[in-house]
């Protein structure tokens, strides 16, 4: 062979050889499976902020419990809770709800007393400085007060 032959030959074997296509790499760095809502301070994230009990008949009592997470990446601890009003007691977790983690707030209702349309608003606040409001509402039926309201 002559010597041009032989730099052709191995020039088209250079270039079909890098033209291969080789299996994809296995990349040994995993992704990081973290959520974005894992990272940063504590951070409530709540399913339902506003419940509505309905139409109540005045004294019954009646529950919801708000579901939330804790959806930052550190320890979410209630330091504090404010309700306007002696007719709702509330249940929460004393210990810190740690990132990821679900707990719930239990607010019970106590119609004794309440008459119309009621919206009753529960502040929360963390240890962090962190405030989140929620709600519940009802429509509550007193006779005695209608009785008083219909009087002439």
């Amino acid at each position: 062979m002559s010597r041009f032959t032989v730099v052709i030959y191995l020039i088209t074997l250079l270039f079909l050889s890098g033209c291969h296509n080789h299996p994809a790499r296995k990349n040994n760095i995993q992704k990081d499976t973290t959520s974005v809502k894992q990272k940063g301070p504590a951070k409530f994230e709540f399913h339902d902020e506003i419940h509505n009990f309905g139409t109540l008949k005045a004294g019954e009592v009646v529950s919801f419990s708000f579901r939330f997470e804790n959806a930052g990446g550190k320890p979410l601890t209630i330091s504090k809770i404010d309700n306007e009003c002696g007719c709702l007691e509330i249940l929460y977790p004393k210990k810190p709800v740690q990132p990821g983690e679900k707990s719930t707030i239990e607010v019970i209702f106590n119609s004794d007393g309440e008459w119309g349309n009621q919206f009753k608003t529960i502040e929360i606040e963390t240890r962090s400085g962190l405030k989140k409001k929620i709600a519940v509402t009802a429509h509550v039926l007193n006779k005695q007060f209608e009785k008083l309201i219909n009087t002439k």
